[in-house]
């Protein structure tokens, strides 16, 4: 039981350990990433219409005149 319990805390500080040198070598990146500069270029995708006149016409009128109205 002793031999287990051994095996155990000695795992879980192996663990610790690890955890703890991942934070430091994250900790260097992050402080080289503060010079570093990303540009990024954005694009409107927008068609530039109100497409519900169209998506709710109830009937063939009510779709011409979405139509119309989403044309102008």
């Amino acid at each position: 039981m002793e031999r287990k319990r051994s095996v155990t805390r000695s795992f879980a500080w192996s663990i610790a350990f690890a955890c703890l040198l991942c934070i430091g070598f994250n900790s260097a990146t992050l402080a080289e990433s503060d010079k570093l500069k990303v540009r990024v270029m954005t694009r409107n995708m927008d068609a530039g219409t109100y497409l519900n006149y169209i998506t709710f016409a109830a009937s063939d009128a009510e779709l011409l005149a979405g139509l119309q109205l989403t044309v102008e």
